[in-house]
């Protein structure tokens, strides 16, 4: 048993060294992964900079906020069904 994991420790090195490769790895360059379609599109908004003007609207900016606003004031429901009750 000693023998064969000695000499599997021997052959190791010598296998890898087979190939032509001094370190056991390949001297060649990982391709980097080609661009999909959402990164293409990713990249050219990123390129393209701030927008003059918001995508919404001021009011409607406003008008959502407020909204977001009043679901924090309300309590929790301890129940979807107390939430249903309610009409929200």
């Amino acid at each position: 048993m000693k023998r064969s994991l000695a000499l599997l420790a021997v052959m190791l090195p010598v296998l890898a060294a087979a190939d032509g490769y001094p370190s056991g790895l390949s001297d060649t360059p990982a391709q980097p992964p080609a661009s999909s379609e959402a990164q293409r599109l990713l990249d050219r908004q990123r390129q393209s900079g701030a927008p003059q003007q918001g995508e919404l609207s001021t009011q409607l900016y406003v008008d959502s906020q407020k909204r977001i606003a009043e679901t924090f004031r309300r309590p929790v429901p301890e129940s979807l069904s107390e939430l249903s009750k309610s009409g929200d």
